[in-house]
C-alpha cells in the first residue's frame, strides 16, 4: 500500500509532525536490526527463561524497559527525529508500570493487567515518541485508529523489514569484497587464503607447547585458561535437549525481535503509519453527518425526559445513600452492588448516545445552541447519578471497609466524573475550555489513575483505613476462640468444612464485607481463614476466605442438619 501523501495548504492540521522518511536502508538501520535481535532475545531470556546473571523476572520487566526505551530513543535522535512533548508523559507512564514491577506489592492489586497496560503503553509510546499518531503526533478523537495501527498495522506491516535490513548489508558486503577480489585476481587470493590457514596451523602448535608450561608456571593464569578449556568440554557434552531449548528460545526471541523491529521503523521512517489516509477520514466522518437536528433533539429530549422521570420515581431509593437511610428488604452490600453498577451502566450508556449523537448529528454543537443544551443536560444528569453511585460506595465502605474492588470500582468511577464533567464544561464555558481536547484529557487521566494504582501501597494504605475505622481482622492471638483443628472434606464435587461435630457445605458466593470474627483456619493454613457471617450464629453459618492475594472470593456455608 503506497504512504499517505499529505499536501501542502491542507486545512485539516492532523498531519504527523515528522515526515516520511526515505524507505532505503541505511547502515543505522542494520545496526538497529542487530540491536533489535538483541532484545528480542532479551525480551524472553530475561523474562521468561531467567537464565544468565539476572534472575526474577518482574525486575527485569523493568530493566527491559529500559533497554527498549533506550533503543527506540537512539534510533529516533540518530535518525534525526526529536520527540515530541506528549511522548515523554507516556515515557513516564511507561517507567511508572514497568519500575512499579520491582516493589514488593507488584501485581497485588490488579494483577496480570499491570503487565498488560506496560506492554500497551510501550508501543503506543513508540509510535508517539516518532509523531505518528494521527494528529499531529498525539492522542486525539482517532484513538482507535492509532490502536489499530500499533497493535496491527505498523509492526505487521514491516514485519519484514529486520531481515531486509540484514539481507541488503550482506548483499552489499558481498558485492565489495566480490569488486575486491576481481582486483587482486585469482593468485592474491589464494596466497592470502594459504598465508592465513599458515598462520592459524602454526599458532595452535606453539600453544600447544607453550600453555603447559605457562599454565603449571602460574595460578591464574592456568585458572584463565582452565575456565576456556571447560566451556570447551561442556561444548562438547551439548545434548539434544539443549538442542531442543535453543530452538524454542530462538522461535520465541526472532519473531519478537521482528515484531519490535516493525513497530520502532514504522515510528522512524514513517512507513505503514496509516491505514487511511487522513483525508479519507476526514471525508468519511463528514458524510457520517446525516442525522437531521430534529432527530437528534427528539432523542436526547425524550432520554433525557425519561432521566427525570426515573429519577424523581426512584428518589427515596436512588438518594437514600445521601443521608445514609438503607431501603427496606436490603443489606448494605445488596444496595451497594445493585445500584452502583446500575448507574454506572447508565453513565456509560450515556457516553455512547452522546458520542453518537455528536457524530451524526447535521448540526454541529459550535453552530447549534439547542444541541449544547441537551448534551449539557444529559451531562449534568448522568453526574447526579455518579454522585449517588459515589453516595452508595460511600455507605458501604463506611459499614464494611475497604477492599480491592471496592477501590477499583471507586476508581472507576472517579474516572467517570471527570469525563462527564469536561463534557459539561466544554458546552457553556469560555472558548478555551470549550476546545478542551476531550478524548485526550481523559485517556492521559485515565493512565495516571491506572499507574498510581500499580505504584501506590493500595493495599498497605486500605489496611490501615480498615484498623483505623474497626473493620481489620485482629491477630489470631487475640481471640481465644479461634480453632485451628478445622478440617476440609472433598466428597467427590462437594468441598466441606468440619468444625466442632458439625459439618459446613457451600451454599453461594457472598461479598468479603460480609464476614465477622475470625473463627479459625481450615487444616492449620492461615490463608484459608474461616470467619462468622454478620447477623448469624456460627453454629449455623460462617464464611470462608483463602488470602492468595489475586481474586479472594468470600464462599458461605452452611450447618449440614
Amino acid at each position: 500500500m503506497s504512504e499517505p501523501k499529505y499536501a501542502a495548504g491542507n486545512s485539516v492540521p492532523l498531519t504527523p509532525e515528522v515526515g516520511p522518511l526515505p524507505y532505503k536502508n541505511t547502515a543505522l538501520d542494520v545496526v538497529m536490526a542487530g540491536v533489535y535481535l538483541v532484545l528480542g532475545w532479551l525480551f524472553w531470556e530475561m523474562q521468561m527463561w531467567q537464565d544468565g546473571p539476572w534472575r526474577g523476572a518482574l525486575a527485569n520487566v523493568a530493566l527491559f524497559s529500559v533497554l527498549y526505551a533506550a533503543a527506540v530513543l537512539c534510533w529516533l535522535f540518530l535518525s534525526g527525529i526529536v520527540p515530541g512533548r506528549e511522548s515523554w508523559f507516556w515515557l513516564v507512564v511507561m517507567f511508572g508500570l514497568a519500575f512499579s514491577h520491582l516493589l514488593p506489592y507488584a501485581w497485588d492489586l490488579v494483577g496480570f493487567a499491570q503487565y498488560a497496560a506496560l506492554l500497551g503503553v510501550a508501543s503506543y509510546w513508540t509510535l508517539s515518541a516518532g509523531g505518528r499518531l494521527y494528529h499531529k503526533g498525539s492522542t486525539s478523537n482517532w484513538i482507535g485508529f492509532d490502536l489499530f495501527n500499533m497493535v496491527f498495522f505498523v509492526p505487521w506491516g514491516n514485519f519484514g523489514r529486520l531481515f531486509a535490513a540484514l539481507w541488503g548489508a550482506g548483499r552489499d558486503a558481498a558485492r565489495t569484497r566480490r569488486a575486491a577480489r576481481a582486483q587482486q585476481g585469482k593468485s592474491g587470493r589464494g596466497k592470502r587464503a594459504a598465508a592465513v590457514a599458515g598462520g592459524a596451523a602454526g599458532a595452535a602448535v606453539c600453544l600447544a607447547v607453550v600453555l603447559p608450561w605457562l599454565m603449571a608456571a602460574d595460578a591464574g593464569f592456568a585458572a584463565l585458561f582452565s575456565g576456556f578449556l571447560d566451556a570447551l568440554r561442556r561444548m562438547n557434552a551439548w545434548s539434544f535437549e539443549d538442542s531442543l531449548i535453543l530452538c524454542l528460545k530462538l522461535l520465541c526471541a526472532v519473531p519478537t525481535a521482528c515484531y519490535l523491529y516493525g513497530l520502532g521503523y514504522g515510528a522512524v521512517k514513517g512507513r505503514h503509519t496509516a491505514l487511511f489516509e487522513q483525508r479519507e477520514i476526514c471525508a468519511a466522518q463528514a458524510g457520517a453527518r446525516r442525522l437531521p437536528g430534529v432527530t437528534v433533539g427528539m432523542v436526547l429530549g425524550v432520554l433525557g425526559g425519561v432521566y427525570v422521570l426515573f429519577i424523581a420515581m426512584q428518589a427515596r431509593y436512588l438518594f437514600g445513600a445521601f443521608w445514609g437511610a438503607l431501603p427496606e428488604g436490603f443489606t448494605y452490600a445488596e444496595y451497594a452492588r445493585q445500584g452502583f453498577f446500575e448507574l454506572c451502566r447508565v453513565a456509560g450508556a450515556n457516553a455512547v448516545i452522546l458520542a453518537c449523537a455528536n457524530i451524526f448529528s447535521r448540526r454541529q454543537k459550535g453552530e447549534w445552541r439547542a444541541l449544547r443544551l441537551l448534551n449539557g443536560a444529559l451531562a449534568a444528569l448522568t453526574l447526579l447519578l455518579l454522585a449517588t453511585a459515589a453516595a452508595k460506595m460511600a455507605l458501604y465502605i463506611g459499614a464494611y471497609g475497604l477492599t480491592e474492588k471496592r477501590v477499583l470500582a471507586s476508581t472507576a468511577l472517579l474516572w467517570l466524573v471527570f469525563v462527564f464533567t469536561c463534557v459539561l464544561l466544554r458546552q457553556f464555558s469560555a472558548e478555551a475550555l470549550r476546545r478542551l481536547p476531550l478524548v485526550r484529557a481523559a485517556v492521559w487521566v485515565g493512565a495516571v489513575l491506572f499507574t498510581l494504582l500499580c505504584t501506590v501501597p493500595v493495599i498497605e494504605m486500605m489496611g490501615q483505613y480498615n484498623e483505623a475505622h474497626g473493620f481489620v481482622d485482629e491477630p489470631a492471638a487475640a481471640y481465644s476462640t479461634v480453632d485451628s483443628d478445622m478440617r476440609s472434606v472433598d466428597d467427590g464435587d462437594t468441598h466441606a468444612i468440619l468444625w466442632e461435630g458439625r459439618r459446613y457445605e457451600p451454599v453461594d458466593a457472598v461479598d468479603a464485607g460480609e464476614r465477622g470474627k475470625l473463627l479459625g483456619y481450615v487444616d492449620g493454613d492461615e490463608k484459608d481463614c474461616v470467619y462468622e457471617y454478620q447477623g448469624h450464629d456460627a453454629q449455623e453459618y460462617i464464611v470462608e476466605i483463602y488470602h492468595s492475594g489475586l481474586m479472594d472470593g468470600a464462599m458461605l456455608y452452611q450447618s449440614a442438619p
